[in-house]
C-alpha cells in the first residue's frame, strides 16, 4: 500500500472557494466626555460642563453611553469668588444618557466637585470626590 505524503505549502493552503473564519473583533472603546470617574461595578461616569451647567453621562464597560442607574445626583463645589458652597441638583435629562445641573457654573472652573449618586427612595448609592478643571 502505497502512502501520499502532501508538502506542508500545499497541506497549509487554503482551498479554492473556502470562506476564512471572521475573527471575532473586541468591542470598541468609546470616549469618555469630560472628566472619567471609574465606578465600582466596572461602569464608568464623565463629568463635564455643556450650557454653563454640570452634566454627569453614564458609561459602560466599554465607555460607551448607557441609561443613569440612579434617579438623580446632587454636585457640591465651591467657586474661589463666592464665600458659599454652591450646590446643584443633577436630574435626568433629555437625551436619556446622562443627568443635568440646574445651576450655573461660574468660572474659574477649578475646585473640588463632591457628587452624590441617589437612587430610590432616597438612597444614596456612591459618592465621588473630583478634582475638576477645564
Amino acid at each position: 500500500m502505497a502512502v501520499l505524503v502532501m508538502p506542508e505549502s500545499l497541506a497549509a493552503a487554503p482551498k479554492a472557494g473556502a470562506v476564512p473564519a471572521a475573527k471575532e473583533k473586541p468591542a470598541p472603546e468609546g470616549k469618555i466626555e469630560g472628566i472619567a470617574i471609574a465606578r465600582p461595578n466596572g461602569n464608568w461616569l464623565g463629568l463635564s460642563i455643556k450650557d454653563q451647567c454640570f452634566r454627569l453621562g453614564f458609561y459602560d464597560a466599554h465607555k460607551m453611553p448607557m441609561a443613569p442607574d440612579c434617579i438623580r445626583a446632587v454636585a457640591r463645589w465651591h467657586s474661589r469668588n463666592k464665600l458659599y458652597q454652591d450646590l446643584s441638583v443633577l436630574l435626568p435629562s433629555t437625551d436619556g444618557v446622562s443627568l443635568a445641573g440646574n445651576r450655573y457654573v461660574q468660572p474659574p472652573r477649578i475646585f473640588r466637585v463632591f457628587l452624590t449618586l441617589i437612587g430610590p427612595g432616597d438612597k444614596v448609592l456612591e459618592t465621588y470626590a473630583v478634582d475638576f478643571h477645564e
